[in-house]
């Protein structure tokens, strides 16, 4: 019953491209993944997030609300249905990344400058 609901894009080598095209990006992993470079990709999208509730994604998200339980498609497909339906859960989702962004966001260039600086310095 999802047809004209949801697209499924399959794979892609430039996923990140898209983002910001989406309404809401989903990532379900199950196992460990030390640093998911989707929940940095989907932050800079700015659009909703949820996440499998493995301790990478709770380090990164640092919300309840983005979670769903690992493994769980019954508590994804609740959070999912909450982010159509419900459009002030939506606007809190998109609050809560924009936060989360700002957290992973700083100065590359200045920081390297500054390591590089120490080291001439020791």
């Amino acid at each position: 019953g999802l047809q004209g609901t949801v697209t499924y894009l399959g794979q892609s080598p430039a996923a990140h491209n898209l983002m910001s095209l989406l309404d809401v990006i989903v990532s379900p992993t199950q196992f460990f993944d030390a640093f998911p470079t989707v929940i940095l990709e989907a932050l800079d999208a700015n659009c909703c997030i949820i996440a499998s509730d493995i301790e990478a994604h709770k380090a990164q998200l640092s919300d309840e609300t983005l979670l769903f339980r690992n493994g769980d498609s019954r508590h994804l497909a609740d959070r999912l249905e909450g982010l159509y339906y419900d459009k002030n859960r939506r606007q809190k989702n998109k609050k809560i990344v924009r936060m989360r962004r700002k957290r992973f966001q700083f100065d590359w260039d200045s920081r390297v400058v500054r390591i590089l600086e120490a080291g001439a310095e020791s």
